[in-house]
């Protein structure tokens, strides 16, 4: 598994290849795994440190990861439409959970983010509709949950129907929570440092709009939220069309 880009390791990775245990070694290669659409777990140990871009992505019959404790490194899009992945353990050395990692990994219903992960990139959960719960571990050291015009980091989680979000977190990103009709609940912790709840309308040649992409945009469920009161900015269209807040 020494190749440099995917299109030499699909030459050899066998296509009916289920299951690989990994022995040691301190890094899984760019794209080492992409396509193997026959592979159903994964389970990498503690010896492992980083994961490359692409490494599982596509891996459509992936059901179950279980990350080592020494994983810091895990590249964009890792798991890349891994479309049946159901059960996902993250590492307690992931600092940052990147672009795309998760992205149209539907059948996941619960991800833990533990307090080792200060940043959320955007598309980190792009389309994740299964996801009902998000829990972050205590003493949570995430700090920005990022996002760009519909690229949000939890954009389209329709399932999503409650979140809180930890003290430390600055910065709440554009279309972060896009599309989450049924977030009912967003809390914050005591003693929130949070900044910036972003937003960004595109308007046009006459001023009307031709894009939203606020923070909370669409999120129709939404019927109460607390500002902390360390928030100095709400971007335009942050709460637009929340159409239940009351």
């Amino acid at each position: 598994f020494g190749a440099d880009s995917y299109s030499y390791n699909s030459s050899y990775v066998p296509s009916s290849l289920k299951e690989v245990i990994i022995t040691g070694g301190t890094s899984i290669g760019y794209g080492a795994f992409r396509g193997c659409s026959s592979l159903q777990s994964i389970t990498i140990p503690n010896s492992v440190t980083s994961i490359g871009a692409s490494a599982f992505s596509n891996d459509t019959n992936l059901t179950s990861v279980t990350m080592g404790n020494q994983v810091a490194e895990l590249g964009q899009s890792a798991f890349y439409q891994c479309s049946n992945l159901v059960n996902v353990k993250l590492s307690e050395q992931l600092t940052i959970i990147d672009e795309n990692t998760f992205y149209y990994c539907s059948k996941i219903a619960t991800i833990i983010i533990p307090n080792s992960v200060t940043t959320i990139k955007q598309q980190a959960f792009f389309n994740c509709t299964g996801i009902k719960t998000v829990e972050f571990a205590s003493n949570s050291s995430l700090q920005t949950i990022e996002g760009a015009a519909d690229k949000g980091a939890f954009q389209n989680c329709s399932s999503l129907q409650s979140i809180t979000i930890p003290n430390k977190v600055v910065s709440i990103g554009v279309s972060a929570f896009q599309n989450c009709s049924t977030l009912e609940t967003l809390n914050f912790e005591t003693n929130s440092t949070l900044e910036i709840i972003d937003g960004l309308i595109n308007l046009n040649a006459s001023d009307r709009i031709v894009a939203a992409g606020g923070a909370f945009y669409n999120c129709t469920s939404l019927k109460s939220v607390v500002i902390p009161a360390s928030v100095h900015t709400i971007g335009a269209g942050a709460f637009k069309n929340c159409t239940a807040l009351s």
